[in-house]
């Protein structure tokens, strides 16, 4: 389980905000956790890497937008989800629900 869950984030707004989460000030061990989310798993560990980040379970989460039971999977271990897949009106509603 994790704190926050980027959806989308080997793209390039998905990779500003796991670079600004990963980098803020406030997230000294134990306060947030994050997992990046998408559609490849090897991009997704690609990201993970050049973020410093581990690749190790829960902090990669492929996840198929076009099934609402993959999403669902992915998001309920969450606390916080961000969605930065697009085009959000074909890929949100998933995630919304």
């Amino acid at each position: 389980m994790s704190d926050i869950l980027i959806l989308g984030a080997t793209g390039f707004t998905g990779r500003l905000i796991a670079r600004y989460l990963v980098n803020h000030p406030q997230r000294t061990p134990p306060s947030f956790t994050i997992a990046l989310g998408g559609r490849s798993r090897d991009k997704l560990n690609e990201v993970a890497a050049s973020l410093g980040l581990s690749t190790g379970l829960g902090s990669i989460v492929v996840v198929d937008l076009s099934d609402y039971k993959s999403v669902e999977v992915a998001v309920v271990r969450a606390k916080v989800v961000i969605n930065a897949i697009g085009p959000y009106w074909k890929f949100g509603g998933h995630v919304v629900r």
